[in-house]
Order: structure tokens, then C-alpha cells, then sequence
């Protein structure tokens, strides 16, 4: 778009705190619910999250609020779906959030490196995400997390079902490891200091 005429630029991503996001010695995980964090917007496809979550058997917890949230609330109680609205809270409070969960979800159409997906998978959860840009880049299916095959709650149900009959251990170790090896500041400030070593020699 910029008409840059070299090679691809090499883009540098969001990092988190893989410290403060880690997993914790928990042993009674919730197996029946399925947390998203994000804003309620057209963008991040939670209809079909609520349709495939009841599929699926399991609670749509909800962490944010947004624009879509009257038409959401009327989509559960026509759907009959189970959705619990947890409102906002403050990053400080979300390790603590997200050890108490197994599973995770971002069925969004498309985004940009989703933090709450980073912070997720860091903590060791289970994540299940659309095939899409910006969580295809991060999430490798059936290695460290779930992709769908497409943005509809069928696949997304699939998804999910696939994530629950995983190897819970192995995935949630991978996510793990992915997010320390590419997205930790530690990694990002390796990847800046190899860019000005090239530059300077």
C-alpha cells in the first residue's frame, strides 16, 4: 500500500507480561463455561459464539461491554442460550480471572494481535479462535489452541468440541510456550535488538 519497493517489512507485534500472565496450581477449573474478553462490536461475531456455546453445551462467560449488547441480551433470551455478563475489570485482575477457566474463545471476523488472546493462551487456557487474520497468525490449530473453519456457529461448535476432547495438558503447555517464545517482552526486545544489529553492521 505504500508502494515500498524492498523486501516485507518485518512487523513487530504487541507483547504482554508473560510473568504476570502464567498459568496457576489450580486444579478445579470451570469445564462448563467458555470465557470471551473484548468489546461487544459487529466485529467480534459473538452471535454465532452464543449459538455454538449452547451447542456445545456449555456457559458463554462475557468480560466487556460495547455497542452490541441490547441486541446480544435479546439474542440469549430468544436462543434460551446460557450467558453470564461479568462486565469490565481491570488488567490487574485478569490472571486471576482467566486461572479460574479451562477454555477460552475469539470468534471475531478479523483482528489486528488480539491482547486478550495473548494473555489467554499465556495463561495456559485452551483457546478456540476463527480462522481469520490476526488469530491465525497466533493460534497454530491443534498445536496451541483451535481454529474454526469459518466465522458460523457450526464451526465454530466444532471448534469447540474438538478443544474440549484435546490433550488439555499438551495444548495448553504449547500456548504457553508460543506466546513466551514470540510475544513476550523479552522476546520483542531480542527481535528490536537484532534489527538495530543489522542496521548498524
Amino acid at each position: 500500500k505504500l508502494g515500498v519497493k524492498v523486501k516485507p517489512p518485518l512487523v513487530i507485534g504487541n507483547y504482554i507480561d508473560v510473568h504476570k500472565f502464567s498459568p496457576a496450581q489450580v486444579s478445579n477449573l470451570s469445564e462448563n463455561s467458555i470465557l470471551f474478553i473484548g468489546r461487544l462490536s459487529p466485529k467480534k461475531n459473538l452471535e454465532n459464539a452464543i449459538l455454538a456455546s449452547k451447542k456445545a453445551g456449555l456457559t458463554l462467560d462475557i468480560i466487556g461491554q460495547g455497542p452490541e449488547l441490547d441486541k446480544l441480551k435479546l439474542l440469549v433470551k430468544k436462543s434460551k442460550s446460557k450467558v453470564r455478563w461479568l462486565g469490565l475489570f481491570n488488567n490487574d485482575e485478569l490472571p486471576q480471572i482467566l486461572n479460574k477457566y479451562r477454555y477460552f474463545i475469539l470468534p471475531s471476523y478479523w483482528e489486528g494481535l488480539p491482547k486478550s488472546l495473548l494473555e489467554a493462551m499465556s495463561t495456559g487456557l485452551i483457546c478456540v479462535g476463527n480462522n481469520t487474520t490476526g488469530i491465525n497468525e497466533i493460534i497454530e490449530d491443534n498445536i496451541s489452541g483451535f481454529l474454526s473453519k469459518s466465522s458460523d456457529s457450526n464451526s465454530i461448535y466444532e471448534a469447540i468440541i474438538r478443544a474440549k476432547r484435546c490433550n488439555h495438558k499438551k495444548i495448553s503447555k504449547s500456548a504457553r510456550l508460543t506466546i513466551q517464545n514470540k510475544y513476550s517482552l523479552e522476546a520483542i526486545v531480542k527481535l528490536e535488538q537484532s534489527i538495530f544489529d543489522e542496521l548498524l553492521n
